[in-house]
């Protein structure tokens, strides 16, 4: 049994949509005592059995995170924060990072965590509530994952329980067939005007008709530490196929999973979950998402004061 889990956030984003004016939504608060989003992802993984949290962020965060989280956790958790910037893991390629604005997407950002992660781990977006339910059920089963295996565990989400009603998401489809999955399609998916969901294929596959409970990914992503040398190999072919078109490419880590399914190299099993799950993409969910918080205390799903 693996005891030694670590939780690792992606923080480092730009959230563009999210609105420059609104500030960085990642330090927006939310709850009653000005708790952030992240801050409601520590608690329950704490609550759950992690014993480390990674905040992946940017150089310039460092301090404002340090004040805001770090100095509220640090005696309750291990908290600590790892950089990505543009210019890491580029060995061979320094030149992409001149003229490029923002770091390479979620394989990079995974990859500046392996220092700081000594066991399974999971990873989750900064600006998603996922709810307790899938931080103990993914802790379940990393604790049963050798740490040497192939197995990365995926929780799976009901599209229509996790779509923003302001515009466009990205979303990871599952494509699963008795808990294994078998494909993931990262697409953006939208309300058609009749409420049914529509997913358009970031790979430029034709669009299609999704049924509500069908399951995606929202990045809450199990791993063992094989994962990190299959990321560093990846990345680098990555960088060698868009070497004359670098300046806004991402590589996501959904996409490297796509091709380790392809590839029969891992297995991604996937576990549904009804927890209840609020995201912040655009700048108008704030309000909404404070209201969602403020109700979820309200009900005693989580204290007044997280800190205390």
């Amino acid at each position: 049994m693996n005891d030694n889990l670590t939780l690792v956030i992606l923080a480092a984003g730009w959230g563009s949509r999210f609105g420059k004016e609104a500030g960085q939504k990642q330090i927006s608060s939310v709850g009653p005592n000005g708790e952030l989003l992240i801050d409601y992802s520590i608690y329950d993984a704490i609550k759950a059995g992690f014993t480390k949290i990674v905040l992946i962020i940017k150089e310039d965060q460092k301090q404002i995170f340090e004040d805001k989280i770090i100095s509220k956790w640090g005696n309750k958790v291990n908290v600590t924060c790892a950089v990505q910037s543009k210019d890491k893991y580029l060995d061979g390629y320094e030149y992409m990072a001149d003229l490029r604005e923002k770091p390479w997407g979620t394989v990079q950002a995974i990859m500046c965590a392996e220092d700081e992660v000594k066991g399974n781990f999971c990873m989750i977006n900064a600006d998603d509530f996922y709810g307790y339910e899938a931080y103990e059920n993914i802790v379940n089963e990393l604790k049963n994952i050798d740490e040497n295996d192939k197995i990365y565990p995926i929780v799976g989400y009901k599209i229509g329980n996790v779509m923003s009603k302001e515009g466009e998401v990205k979303r990871g489809l599952l494509i699963e067939e008795n808990n294994k999955t078998k494909a993931l399609v990262e697409s953006k998916v939208s309300f058609t005007n009749d409420n049914k969901v529509l997913a358009k294929p970031l790979n430029g596959d034709k669009e299609f008709i999704v049924e509500k409970d069908s399951l995606t990914s929202l990045n809450m992503i199990g791993f063992t530490k094989t994962i990190f040398p299959i990321l560093k190999e990846k990345f680098s072919k990555f960088l060698e196929a868009n070497k004359d078109n670098y300046l806004n490419c991402e590589y996501l880590i959904s996409d490297v999973l796509k091709e380790l399914l392809e590839e029969n190299i891992v297995d991604v099993k996937v576990i549904p979950t009804d927890a209840h799950w609020i995201g912040m993409t655009y700048q108008e969910e704030l309000y909404e998402v404070q209201e969602e918080i403020k109700q979820l205390v309200k009900n005693k799903k989580y204290p007044n004061n997280l800190y205390r």
